[in-house]
């Protein structure tokens, strides 16, 4: 089999110990991992009622931008300390909450090699150009 560049995208693990394990197993294996995906969580208006429409199945939608940035960043952070740990190589893709060029620089730090923007690029169409045009990027920690 040819080798294949493989990436996986992780929600946040509230046991780091199991990202340990997770890392151990598959970190030769893949080329990065991403974190963090959505994080599932209920949902509710001011009344308690739940805020998406839908039936249950949308009682503890998927919650991403902003909210999601300080687990991302733990997460990155974990990931890079585990790296180091086991001596691997994959990269870090961080993800959650970048809306501006203090996010993304809060990301490298962490240890992300990469930063990817989704939400805040959709509230700002202009971002990435901002967050490159704004000098020097920063270096992960």
């Amino acid at each position: 089999m040819p080798d294949i560049e493989l990436i996986v995208k992780i929600t946040y693990f509230n046991d780091f110990g199991a990202l340990a394990t997770f890392v151990r197993e598959v970190g030769q294996l893949v080329s990065g991992i991403t974190a963090i995906n959505t994080i599932a969580t209920r949902v509710v208006n001011t009344t308690g009622k739940q805020a998406f429409p839908g039936g249950s199945d949308r009682e503890r939608p998927g919650m991403s931008g902003h909210a999601i940035k300080p687990l991302g960043l733990k997460m990155v952070a974990e990931l890079a300390r585990l790296r180091q740990k086991y001596g691997l190589t994959y990269k870090i893709i961080g993800v959650g909450g970048v809306q501006s060029r203090t996010d993304f620089d809060q990301y490298r730090q962490a240890g992300a090699d990469v930063v990817m923007l989704v939400t805040g690029a959709m509230w700002n169409p202009n971002l990435a150009q901002e967050i490159k045009g704004a000098g020097q990027r920063a270096q992960p920690a």
